[in-house]
């Protein structure tokens, strides 16, 4: 069983996580005042809460977290392999912006339901992100850009082998058993 799959959309995520929470933060308060709520959320002056993250990356930071999860569910690990690799973003800006904005899109589309999406200011935590890279965001002298030094893990796990995983089971009569295509479940 490979769970490479299953741990694409956090590698994203963790590579993403920083300039995600300052485009959602500016993108939510705008230029008003704001403070930070009993819950953990930022309240804008006037009290609206900006919206949660759905998807919080360090949700897998725990080390060997997958790995016992597998183990519990009576998969053993058989290989775990990590290593690091940059993502590329290109050169267009709003190619850029959109797959820093990834991880959040959902909460921005919150922003935009309840009328408090300020796009100018999302706009400009971006571009504070290119230009202090908050050790994130790399921009090359030919305009393109890159999130560097991305760690992933990929594990194998396997199911153990049961008496039922024989290739060929004799059917009860002694004799070869034969499925229909018609008796299969839709």
């Amino acid at each position: 069983m490979l769970l490479s799959s299953l741990l694409k959309p956090y590698i994203l995520l963790l590579s993403l996580y920083i300039p995600a929470d300052i485009i959602l933060r500016r993108a939510c308060v705008g230029q008003k005042q704001w403070q930070r709520g009993d819950d953990g959320r930022d309240v804008v002056q006037g009290g609206y809460a900006c919206p949660l993250r759905s998807k919080h990356p360090m949700s897998l930071g725990q080390p060997r977290l997958l790995e016992n999860m597998l183990t519990e569910a009576k998969l053993p690990v058989a290989e775990v392999i990590t290593d690091e690799y940059p993502l590329h973003l290109g050169s267009s800006k709003r190619m850029a912006f959109k797959a820093l904005s990834l991880p959040i899109q959902s909460e921005l589309q919150v922003l935009k339901d309840t009328n408090h999406y300020h796009s100018d200011k999302a706009a400009e935590a971006f571009n504070d992100i290119l230009e202090e890279g908050y050790m994130v965001v790399k921009q090359h002298e030919d305009g393109s850009m890159e999130v560097p030094n991305n760690v992933y893990k990929y594990v194998v796990a396997r199911r153990e082998f049961e008496d039922g995983d024989s290739k060929y089971q004799p059917h009860k009569s002694g004799g070869r058993h034969h499925i229909k295509v018609s008796d299969i479940p839709k």
